[in-house]
């Protein structure tokens, strides 16, 4: 009804994002996902890692797996098990 608002969705885990993608969200934030990269920075921090390589680290990270994302997410069926869809599991 409102195709001028851009629907910004929260989503649980990986299933539930590409849920809300094929329930029309034009952009899923993962709790896990985003909550993972920060621990992951804060421990590499605490071993001492470089603050700038790890910012380059982290944005490089994040694309890559926000693109796979999105090729996973046009790869599921709400219709079939996960088991059961090879185009997905081939991919991921």
């Amino acid at each position: 009804r409102r195709p001028d608002l851009r629907i910004i969705a929260r989503a649980e885990d990986r299933g539930h994002a590409h849920a809300l993608v094929h329930a029309g969200a034009d952009e899923v934030l993962r709790e896990v996902f985003d909550s993972s990269v920060r621990a992951g920075r804060h421990v590499l921090e605490c071993l001492g890692f470089d603050a700038e390589a790890l910012d380059d680290a982290e944005r490089a990270f994040a694309h890559h797996e926000r693109s796979a994302m999105a090729e996973l997410a046009a790869l599921w069926r709400p219709d079939l098990p996960l088991h059961e869809n090879e185009p997905y599991l081939s991919r991921a």
